[in-house]
């Protein structure tokens, strides 16, 4: 028994030495871990002032360079200051200006120039506004008749024409012609006068000969052949085959005067009553001379191309004319009601 409360009194006498251990090593816990929180808020803290100490001394070393260019702030108003000045004496001597060139003009007179001026750009926009298939059409017209002129192919032209006036029902014969011919050359009026002037010189009508004479077994030559004869016989050194020529210029007066004529109508480009003159003739009817001929049918050409292009022309312009007009008619009446 007495054993057992020895060993039982020893026990009772560990256990608030077990208990006071604990409680020291939990407070020495305690204070290490305090103790390192410490030390880590002071560092952060250092670093932070750390930081901020670097932007006041950047923020310190930006103004002392602002400070050090003060001196030259001081100029740089003066400079702006004269400027501003200047600036104002312009702006004056400019109301002036203005203020006298109204009263020069008159009060209203400004007003009337600004509506003038927007009248005028409001024509600029209806001409901007004309171009269509009849203002395409005539340029390519004048076009066509320029190369034709010039003895240039208007062939591509001719198509493009074509295809811009293939609703203008009016246009369809004219421009289905020029179609046509757009592979031919068109001489122009100098190619055709000198042609003409080279052919009649040297044309000769069929007269009729005296057949009473020709019928007589011993008047086996004509006067014209005696005549000849006689020429050879009394005249020395001339020469005969320009005699020839000349005598056997068998024209009458009323062939001389349709000649004489003739010349002088197409001398001055009148080749459609020239060509009208020729075909209705008697005497021209008598005889076949493939210039001639070849004369006429160019000449005809000429007077088609011409009345064809000129048609063209002419009925585009109208219809230029028409719309500008119905523009210009338009704009008058807004005008009037807006007043």
């Amino acid at each position: 028994m007495s054993d057992k409360l020895v060993k039982s009194d020893a026990k009772h006498k560990k256990l608030p030495l077990i208990k006071w251990g604990g409680i020291t090593l939990g407070i020495i816990l305690l204070e290490a871990i305090a103790i390192g929180s410490t030390f880590l808020i002071v560092n952060s803290n250092n670093k932070g002032q750390q930081t901020y100490l670097t932007d006041l001394s950047n923020q310190i070393s930006n103004l002392s360079k602002n400070v050090a260019k003060l001196p030259d702030l001081a100029n740089l108003i003066s400079i702006n200051s004269q400027r501003i000045a200047d600036n104002e004496g312009n702006m004056k001597l400019f109301f002036e200006n203005f203020n006298a060139l109204k009263d020069e003009v008159g009060h209203k007179k400004i007003d009337i120039l600004a509506q003038q001026f927007g009248n005028l750009s409001h024509k600029v926009e209806i001409l901007e506004e004309l171009k269509n298939n009849e203002a395409l059409a005539l340029s390519v017209a004048l076009i066509i008749k320029e190369n034709a002129l010039y003895h240039r192919s208007f062939a591509h032209e001719a198509e493009i024409l074509a295809v811009l006036t293939q609703n203008q029902s009016a246009l369809a014969n004219d421009t289905q012609f020029i179609l046509s011919i757009k592979n031919d050359d068109i001489p122009d009026n100098a190619i055709l006068v000198s042609r003409f002037n080279e052919i009649i010189e040297n044309i000769q009508f069929n007269n009729e000969t005296d057949t009473s004479r020709n019928a007589d077994p011993n008047n086996s030559q004509s006067a014209m052949a005696k005549s000849i004869a006689l020429i050879k016989d009394t005249v020395a050194g001339i020469n005969f085959d320009k005699v020839v020529r000349i005598k056997n210029d068998n024209r009458t007066t009323a062939q001389i005067t349709l000649v004489n004529n003739l010349i002088q109508l197409v001398n001055s480009y009148d080749f459609n009553a020239a060509v009208e003159k020729i075909k209705t003739s008697y005497d021209f009817q008598k005889i076949n001379n493939a210039e001639l001929n070849k004369w006429l049918v160019d000449a005809e050409r000429k007077i088609a191309f011409d009345k064809a292009i000129s048609s063209i022309i002419s009925s585009e312009l109208n219809a230029l004319r028409q719309d500008f007009s119905s523009s210009i008619n338009t704009q008058s009446n807004h005008s009037s009601i807006e007043e």
